[in-house]
């Protein structure tokens, strides 16, 4: 039994090299004529070679701001109100979720819609007659800010 067990892996193995090579024929070099794209030794594009469309919101497309109005004026339409009735019927929606315990509604709309809520804070506080200040934007964060004035 354990022969087979042997015997099995390895004709798995030659399975996955035999699909590992033909993937490596199908894809082109990065340097060829085929593809048109030309890099220098580091790999950065060449001079007057357009690289390829990279990652990112497709030219045309819409952001979500966008489509949601266009869906609450819709709604808005089929059921004969305004569009602002239709999205301060959201907005009440998602306080009554959120006072329910669901918050996840609530900040989705309005992450979505007003962009994310910034979570500065700065204040003083005093532990044992230290006083310390507190500054919790990410900004300062990353500077080193945060800890300047705190005794070492």
């Amino acid at each position: 039994m354990l022969e087979e067990i042997k015997k099995d892996i390895e004709e798995k193995k030659e399975n996955i090299e035999k699909v590992q090579e033909e993937k490596k024929e199908e894809k082109p070099e990065k340097n060829t004529e085929e593809t048109g794209i030309k890099r220098d030794e580091k790999g950065r594009f060449v001079e007057g070679t357009n690289p390829p469309p990279g990652p990112g919101r497709p030219k045309g497309s819409r952001d979500f701001k966008t489509v949601f109005n266009e869906a609450l004026k819709k709604i808005a339409k089929a059921k004969d109100l305004d569009p602002q009735s239709v999205e301060v019927q959201m907005v009440v929606r998602a306080v009554i979720e959120a006072m329910g315990g669901d918050f996840n509604y609530f900040k989705y709309l309005s992450d979505r819609n007003y962009g994310k809520i910034k979570n500065n804070f700065e204040g003083e506080i005093n532990v044992n007659g230290i006083q310390f200040k507190l500054v919790t934007n990410k900004e300062d964060a990353d500077s080193g800010e945060r800890n300047k004035d705190l005794p070492k």
